[in-house]
């Protein structure tokens, strides 16, 4: 099986970010990241491992697995599914701080329309009718060049 693999995707393992939220592993992992909303609270986002492989062609097909919650402050551990996968993702993110996490994931939102202060409302409202759920997320002002999480 590793004769079916370049070198390159052996000894690098690439994480890629494609819109809007879903993020494959490159090479032989079958890792997948998808963070969406959780509901219509900006303040939270659902993250989702999955391990995503093809399918033999003319192989009959397992169910689907079963989806496992875990509470935000519960050790990836406690998902026994994911066997030794579990101790990586409890490693890379054990003692960040959340300020951190919302430097590196945009925590769900998806797509950022940054428009002029007099066109959000009218941004919001054409989007909102169209279909997307859209809300005005924040603002930039002048200041000290930092982030404030409220």
């Amino acid at each position: 099986e590793v004769e079916d693999y370049s070198d390159a995707e052996m000894v690098e393992q690439t994480f890629n970010n494609l819109f809007p939220n879903f993020s494959p592993w490159g090479g032989w992992a079958r890792i997948v990241y998808r963070f969406r909303p959780n509901g219509d609270n900006p303040d939270e986002c659902i993250m989702e491992a999955m391990l995503l492989a093809p399918w033999p062609e003319g192989e009959p097909k397992p169910p689907a697995a079963k989806l496992r919650m875990l509470d935000r402050d519960e050790p990836w551990v406690t998902a026994e599914e994911l066997g030794t996968l579990a101790r990586i993702f409890d490693q890379d993110c054990g003692n960040v701080p959340d300020t951190d996490m919302y430097r590196t994931f945009n925590m769900g939102i998806g797509l950022v329309l940054v428009v002029s202060r007099g066109q959000a409302p009218a941004a919001c409202e054409f989007f909102n009718a169209h279909g997307e759920n859209a809300w005005q997320i924040g603002e930039i002002v002048k200041g000290a060049r930092e982030v404030q999480i409220l």
